[in-house]
């Protein structure tokens, strides 16, 4: 499974034989709309929460609903990542090359330094590409300015920035995060990892920052002017698995853990309380979302299993 999200009270799943799921909050099929003819390999909701952004092995980025798929763009190249603009702009990778599709101007291209690891987008108008030596930050305005670069050597395959837009960090091939306090572009580094760490997530207030990459959970805090620098990382349900997807609850400190096994976990950051929500299969957990109000979660796997939970209020 490539992608998970929740549109319109739905949960909807990319897959890898071309197909996206939508299916009601108690786990029936409800529609399965063929969007790609190979698998899908990225994914993205739209910033109105309508629709989904897909990106293909066919070299096409297809906007799809329970209605139906529209292509937006075809190319000869897979697609690697996928990030949705405001006013249903959206922006898409392949390779080394970023395509930015403004709302109401034209389609450019800009060719990165090296191979994207991942892209994110940082302000209404600012887009952040992490890619080999760093990570380039594009205005995607209709007047953009020019572009920024945060250099650090090495693959970097993920990228995120803190909601209160003061920290860029990235996750590295060499397993490590990275990171720049936007403000004076001071650079931090934050290793302890067993392998690349390609899934963060934010908590509520922003003040924790999740990570996969270790036989645990790992978080960092970044409260305060300095952020993370010169303090120590807390870590949530270890087990013998490595952690594969994090993502925080939406309104509480609450972290889903998933792991390479198959198993999935709720933990509490106040006391370190574990609950267990999927037991372990032998197939790595890929995605997980919860929906706007926390109150439905949902978790997939390499093999395409799902799993959906209603829960309860947690506090």
């Amino acid at each position: 499974m490539s992608v998970l999200s929740v549109i319109n009270g739905q949960v909807v799943a990319a897959l890898g034989d071309g197909t996206v799921r939508f299916m009601a909050s108690g786990g029936h099929d409800a529609k399965s709309v063929a969007a790609h003819k190979g698998a899908i390999l990225c994914g993205a909701r739209t910033l109105d929460g309508t629709s989904l952004l897909t990106g293909g092995d066919d070299g096409r980025v297809n906007c799809v609903t329970a209605e139906g798929a529209t292509i937006l763009s075809e190319g000869r190249k897979w697609i690697d990542a996928i990030t949705a603009l405001a006013d249903r702009g959206y922006a898409f990778c392949a390779g080394s090359m970023l395509t930015i599709q403004r709302p109401n101007g034209p389609r450019t291209e800009h060719k990165m330094p090296g191979p994207i690891g991942g892209m994110n987008r940082v302000s209404p108008a600012g887009l952040a590409v992490a890619h080999l030596g760093g990570v380039t930050l594009i205005d995607v305005s209709d007047k953009p300015k020019p572009q920024a670069t945060l250099p650090w050597d090495g693959l970097h395959v993920a990228v995120t920035i803190s909601p209160d837009r003061r920290f860029i960090v990235t996750g590295t091939y060499d397993g490590a995060l990275h990171g720049w306090r936007i403000a004076d572009s001071t650079d931090m580094q934050m290793g302890g990892y067993i392998s690349k760490p390609k899934s963060l997530s934010w908590s509520p207030r922003g003040n924790w920052l999740a990570s996969s990459g270790a036989n645990r959970a790992v978080l960092w805090p970044f409260e305060g002017r300095n952020g993370p620098m010169g303090r120590q990382a807390t870590t949530l349900a270890p087990r013998r698995a490595l952690v594969t997807s994090v993502v925080w609850h939406p309104k509480f400190d609450i972290v889903a853990i998933g792991y390479e096994d198959g198993a999935v976990m709720l933990a509490q950051l106040s006391n370190g309380r574990v609950l267990p929500v999927r037991e372990p299969d032998g197939s790595a957990v890929t995605e997980m979302t919860f929906d706007g109000k926390g109150r439905s979660f949902a978790c997939g796997t390499e093999s395409g299993a799902l799993t959906i939970c209603l829960l309860g209020d947690p506090s």
